[in-house]
């Protein structure tokens, strides 16, 4: 199996297991079952403030984290069409770094989106 190929699979196998647990937390988000934990979620001091401002924060969060799936999901199928075709390694790097850059500034914004739902449900709760 060449080396392209390889890689292709492996990228792609790595953003489908990423892509099905952001749905699963996302789906828990949304549902508001996402327990206050010190692993999964946005963890800011507003969203771990209480209950009600975690789940605020996580739901809005998740509107955001959405995005995610289909981003990691064009990166996978990129890669497989890369592997298959024996592409250069550049493009498997190229792919790689978009992605990653797209993923930051989707995670920033869910960050800023929890933060800002966690402090208002706390304010509007005093």
């Amino acid at each position: 199996m060449p080396g392209q190929l390889v890689i292709g699979i492996a990228i792609a196998v790595i953003y489908a297991v990423v892509a099905a647990l952001v749905l699963k937390w996302g789906r828990k988000s949304k549902q508001g079952t996402l327990r206050n934990n010190p692993t999964v979620g946005v963890r800011t001091r507003a969203t771990r403030s209480d209950d009600p401002s975690w789940r605020k924060g996580q739901e809005a969060a998740q509107r955001r984290y959405a995005l995610l799936p289909p981003v990691l999901g064009i990166g996978a199928l990129a890669a497989l069409a890369n592997g298959f075709a024996g592409g250069p390694y550049w493009v498997f790097i190229t792919l790689v770094a978009v992605t990653a850059a797209i993923d930051a500034v989707i995670a920033a914004t869910a960050v800023s989106a929890a933060g800002a739902a966690a402090r208002r449900e706390g304010r509007g709760r005093a």
